[in-house]
């Protein structure tokens, strides 16, 4: 059983006066933040709270919801970051699915009121911010192999899974990803994803292991704001996400620290990404999912202009390839121990540990990654195979177009036929000018047959837009 030092424990240690956390007003250096997990570890255990024990944490993101995480983490517990915009049904079948011990959260957290019966703790009895807690040595080491996350999949073509993910996968995620983007103490991360996101769970464990600060902006205060005011020097962010900076009307000086947008969570426009590049925002693409503990492949800063619409090349710790299908398939370091199932879990992999994706691409001569989409998206129209990834980057190199989604509708002569979802730059769109544009790149059958405006109550911060609900809207 392979140890290493708790990364906590050694950045504190190392550069225990580095900032850790800015979270409102507080804010803790890593020595402090140490203590106050070494203190909240002992409470934890007073609680009978023991290794294997999974606590489902139902918190917005705040440097109390990172304190508990680290200290779970410190008894061996399993940590279970629950969203919190689940209906109150969902988040019990949750819970339920992942066998949950304690739940931890806010007595007036969203929902629960309708959860009779679910024991929880409340932050406030378990978190003392102390800095006179004496540090125990057994805290000092970590197994890499310890169960330590169950964070669920994004859902976006399925019912979210329970991912079981061990400390190993986290912490060899954070080491390859930090080995490319050059993170160092100096640095500010702008936790801009939510930490029930395997996105934003990594940006703890590359801040962890290098001593930079993790900066927690305050609720609906805008991305632009934060990345001005706080001095953030790298963020990662969603298509939407990107989509509102990109309208923001900052100035280059507004950003003079920011080194890199890693962006990631779903297929990217090209429109977008000119419009990022033009206002010379530092974007890297990612590739990456939640059985991955994060990123698979990533942009590089010395990745040239050309490749900069892909998805990057393969980061260390883990291994890729293309099936015959056009499969990608993916192991390694960061490979996840299974679904949650009980008490259970299982990994669904070959014989050669492999593990399949279900999303669609394939390698350059250079090894750079372009992602085509979802195998489960794609439909047959009158036996031609139809990959909705495929029109929507095409409807979005339009010039009148921010974003595009496309769906299947049912046809009795062709079985199924793509409909499409546009958002345009100023409300209306042109559609005679949208089809004659894409007749010039796309063979017929793939034009869709009929286009929607975007639905105004669709939720802008997604981390992928869900194309079942967008399919219900089509009359």
């Amino acid at each position: 059983m392979t140890k290493i030092k708790c990364p906590l424990r050694e950045t504190a240690n190392i550069s225990g006066e580095a900032t850790a956390i800015i979270s409102g007003e507080v804010k803790l250096l890593y020595n402090q933040l140490d203590l106050i997990v070494t203190s909240t570890t002992r409470r934890l255990r007073e609680r009978h709270c023991k290794p294997g024990d999974r606590i489902a944490i139902f918190m917005n993101n705040d440097w109390q919801t990172i304190v508990l995480t680290l200290s779970l983490l410190r008894i061996g517990a399993i940590a279970c970051h629950m969203s919190t915009r689940l209906p109150a049904q969902t988040l019990r079948n949750q819970l339920d699915a992942i066998d949950y011990k304690k739940l931890i959260a806010y007595v007036e957290g969203k929902g629960l009121k309708l959860l009779a019966g679910v024991e929880r703790w409340s932050p406030d009895d378990l978190i003392i911010k102390t800095l006179t807690q004496k540090k125990s040595i057994e805290d000092d080491m970590i197994s890499l192999s310890q169960p330590t996350t169950i964070v669920f999949t994004s859902g976006s073509s399925s019912a979210p899974k329970p991912v079981l993910l061990t400390y190993g996968n986290h912490y060899y995620s954070a080491q390859g990803s930090n080995l490319i983007l050059r993170l160092r103490s100096k640095h500010r991360w702008l936790i801009s994803l939510p930490l029930y996101h395997v996105g934003g769970l990594a940006i703890l464990f590359r801040c962890l292991i290098t001593g930079a600060t993790m900066v927690i902006p305050e609720r609906k205060r805008a991305i632009d704001t934060s990345l001005k005011e706080e001095g953030i020097t790298h963020c990662s962010l969603v298509p939407a996400q990107l989509y509102r900076l990109s309208k923001s009307k900052f100035k280059q000086a507004d950003f003079q620290n920011l080194q890199v947008i890693l962006l990631g969570g779903s297929s990217v426009s090209s429109t977008l990404l000119k419009e990022a590049y033009k206002k010379k925002l530092p974007v890297y693409i990612t590739y990456g999912l939640t059985e991955m503990a994060s990123q698979v492949t990533s942009m590089r800063p010395d990745s040239p202009p050309v490749k900069r619409i892909t998805s990057g090349q393969l980061l260390k710790h883990r291994e890729l390839k293309i099936e015959k299908d056009g499969e990608i398939w993916v192991r390694g370091k960061t490979l996840f121990a299974g679904y949650v199932d009980g008490q259970d879990a299982h990994c669904p992999v070959n014989h050669e540990g492999w593990f399949a994706t279900g999303d669609r691409g394939y390698l350059d001569e250079e090894g750079y990654l372009i992602v085509l989409g979802r195998k489960d998206n794609m439909f047959i129209s009158g036996g031609e195979n139809i990959q909705p990834e495929e029109i929507e980057r095409a409807i979005c190199m339009l010039e009148d177009v921010d974003q595009a989604i496309v769906v299947p509708v049912s046809d009795e002569e062709f079985g199924s036929r793509p409909v499409a979802f546009i958002q345009g730059k100023n409300g209306d769109i042109d559609i005679q000018k949208i089809v004659y544009c894409l007749e010039q790149v796309l063979p017929r059958f793939k034009i869709p047959v009929v286009f929607y405006p975007w639905p105004e109550e669709m939720e802008p911060d997604r981390m992928k837009v869900d194309r079942k609900r967008l399919s219900g809207y089509i009359s």
